[in-house]
């Protein structure tokens, strides 16, 4: 359960610095004519530009996806160390009763 945790996180982490990369280029590209027309001149596919409308969509939404995925790890990792210290806490008690009742 700790590795599938550790999994969530990095891929978290990575969305959180892809996405705003990808939205960065994507954003780049549209607005800045120069850039685009050197792209079409050397890279002449049909739907450029529809792509480029995709990228930034998909990153957008995979970025929301990172966020609300960190949050919600972020939330269990919390609930997660309460638990294990409450067992702990539990353990040691239940350690200490048998020991003083000679067990």
């Amino acid at each position: 359960m700790n590795d599938a945790r550790v999994r969530f996180m990095i891929l978290s982490f990575s969305s959180l610095i892809v996405a705003p990369v990808a939205i960065f280029v994507a954003i780049l590209f549209i607005f800045h004519p120069l850039f685009l027309r050197v792209l079409l001149a050397r890279v002449p596919t049909v739907g450029i530009i529809v792509s480029l409308y995709v990228t930034a969509i998909i990153s957008a939404v995979w970025l929301y996806v990172g966020i609300k995925e960190y949050r919600f790890l972020s939330r269990w990792n919390n609930r997660f160390k309460r638990f294990v210290s409450l067992r702990e806490q539990v353990d040691m008690e239940i350690a200490r009763d048998l020991k003083d009742t000679g067990e």
